[in-house]
């Protein structure tokens, strides 16, 4: 009788063990599973601003250039006013500068105002994204 005990004792000892190693096991797969699709969204430095002032961050995480200036803005207590529009995301305030007649918030990869919505241009390692407040050229 004792020596079941004591192989009944160890037996649980070595089942309950497997499940707790083998938990750790699933739960660092997951987390270079995760570690792996961050990995995989470009950083990319942001540049927000006008004629006269800039301000720069660098190594933004983001999938498109409307992801990038969310995440700056979210991070920095910038407001942000947007509209969804079917071809896309338009930003029509940034801070306390709105788009107008004469300046708007027009965004920028590689120096470039693309022609789709910022939430639908994806972007890659290496890219510059800005977003200036300027003068619409129509």
């Amino acid at each position: 009788m004792k020596r079941f005990i004591i192989i009944l004792f160890f037996a649980v000892v070595a089942v309950f063990s497997l499940t707790v190693l083998s938990g750790r096991n699933t739960q660092t797969a997951q987390y270079k599973a995760n570690e792996q699709n961050t990995n995989q969204i470009p950083r990319v430095p942001l540049i927000i601003g006008d004629e006269y002032t800039a301000a720069t961050y660098s190594g933004v995480a983001a999938a498109t250039a409307f992801t990038a200036l969310e995440r700056v803005a979210s991070v920095s207590g910038i407001k942000l006013k947007t509209k969804q529009y079917d071809f896309g995301v338009l930003v029509q305030a940034i801070g306390e500068k709105q788009n107008s007649d004469l300046l708007s918030w027009i965004y920028f990869i590689n120096g470039k105002s693309p022609i789709i919505a910022s939430d639908r241009s994806n972007l890659k390692d290496g890219d510059t994204v800005e977003w200036k407040y300027v003068r619409p050229d129509l």
